[in-house]
């Protein structure tokens, strides 16, 4: 039982790093900006956001992972509240 547990606290560590590297590389892909509202964005105000919800069985690669704001997620998510729908308007303004 130990031995699942430091398990399970090492894949949450290293699932941890790869979405932050990958919302690091999301950054810079952006040019430091917020996915939706285009404010600016530094590391430390960078949120990682799933593209396709983990939930809808999204994952968490680079490619669907990007980086946003809190202002940009609530505006977005207010403004879009069925997430299908959001998805449909930023694949017509190729923003995903």
């Amino acid at each position: 039982r130990i031995h699942q547990k430091i398990m399970k606290s090492r894949s949450s560590r290293l699932e941890r790093a790869f979405i932050k590297a990958h919302k690091v590389e999301a950054l810079s892909k952006q040019k430091y900006v917020c996915k939706y509202c285009l404010e600016p964005l530094t590391t430390k105000t960078a949120t990682a956001e799933h593209l396709k919800a983990k939930s809808k069985g999204g994952l968490d690669s680079k490619e669907n992972i990007a980086a946003a704001n809190e202002i940009g997620l609530k505006t977005i998510l207010y403004t879009f509240k069925d997430r299908s729908l959001l998805e449909k308007s930023l694949k017509e303004l190729d923003v995903t």
